[in-house]
């Protein structure tokens, strides 16, 4: 392409990105705010839509400031640090709410975190020894990031270990890409490599906000009258272990660490075509509540579980909220509380928490 573009910038999408309107059409930018006008050039284009990368800000907006990060303009895992935390979690919960009129929701109640950077328990870094770089990976290749923010206090000097020594942990291995996890456990920070994402476990990466988080489930749970729970994508039985009830938990892993009396696990494929009858084997009756807490892509099935199990409340906490809004249109709701948790501050990622009554 390589076209050049003057743009103004109208407003923020859930992406992050500043939208620019013309005759032409809409163009996302990124890294530009609303009242940012400058040039960018042209990058893609389809159908009315494009996308460009920002050369200059000849009008900065308003709400722009100098991001902390000496990374920000390069690198693309963080989206509002051009801009104060105020307005990072008004236009997430303002995207949010639109998103959710779906549901009649009129409502978000947005919990802001404790702090912006440094609150990561786990980093994924990609690595190319043909390029000799090690970071974050785009479509242009790697950004590199060494001075990165995010990695909380315990993870931070491994993460610096590894941004000087990771040659050595990868020149003997036959792929010439790959990437590098780090993460902690209850045990200490741990490295992998080429493994699944959370290999040792799967943990929120932001402790404290997940703390908010269990905080509300319970609060919710604690005025109900539950006897019995069904705990979906449970992984070690997050949201469900205050729960002073039979409960189910049911996902991908077993965890090792020492589990709860009131919490049985078991192995199965939620996504599998077999994974209600399968189920079932395991728990047929009703429950009082279900809880489900899926990866991006969301349970399309949920409509299925609900009317074999028959909670009479469900609590669905998501990554991404598009799929947990089409989960939720199948089911029956007669009051719902939506809470947005900023699990990932500095960047478009919002945690939701749906605490709802069923008919």
């Amino acid at each position: 392409m390589g076209e050049k573009l003057n743009f103004s910038i109208d407003h923020i999408d859930p992406l992050g990105q500043g939208v620019h309107k013309s005759e032409s059409g809409v163009c996302f930018i990124h890294k530009t705010l609303p009242g940012d006008r400058g040039s960018a050039e042209l990058v893609k284009r389809s159908k009315g839509v494009s996308f460009a990368k920002l050369i200059s800000i000849d009008e900065p907006s308003p709400h722009r400031i100098k991001p902390e990060c000496e990374h920000f303009t390069q690198c693309p895992g963080c989206q509002f640090l051009h801009a104060p935390y105020e307005f990072e979690l008004e236009t997430k919960r303002n995207s949010l709410l639109r998103m959710l009129k779906p549901l009649g929701c009129e409502r978000v109640i947005a919990h802001a975190a404790p702090r912006r950077w440094s609150y990561r328990n786990r980093m994924q870094l990609h690595y190319d020894l043909t390029q000799n770089r090690l970071g974050h990976r785009t479509p242009q290749g790697i950004v590199e990031i060494p001075n990165c923010l995010m990695p909380n206090s315990e993870l931070m000097p491994s993460f610096k270990e590894v941004q000087q020594n990771w040659k050595s942990l990868v020149s003997h291995l036959p792929a010439r890409q790959g990437h590098i996890e780090i993460y902690a456990t209850e045990t200490g920070v741990k490295t992998s490599i080429n493994q699944p994402y959370a290999e040792g476990g799967f943990s929120q990466v932001f402790s404290e906000m997940n703390e908010k988080a269990l905080k509300l489930v319970q609060d919710f749970t604690d005025k109900q009258a539950i006897n019995s729970a069904l705990d979906l994508f449970g992984g070690a039985g997050n949201l469900s272990k205050h729960l002073n009830c039979s409960t189910l938990v049911v996902d991908g892993v077993i965890p090792s660490a020492e589990l709860s009396s009131k919490q049985k696990f078991i192995q199965l494929d939620l996504y599998a075509s077999n994974a209600l009858h399968a189920l079932g084997r395991h728990r047929d009756e009703a429950v009082d509540l279900m809880l489900v807490d899926p990866p991006r892509s969301g349970f399309s099935g949920l409509d299925k579980f609900i009317e074999k199990y028959d909670p009479k409340f469900l609590v669905y906490m998501s990554c991404f909220a598009p799929t947990m809004i089409r989960d939720l249109k199948q089911a029956k709701i007669s009051a719902q509380e939506i809470h947005l948790l900023d699990f990932f501050p500095s960047t478009h990622h919002v945690e939701s928490l749906a605490l709802l009554l069923l008919k």
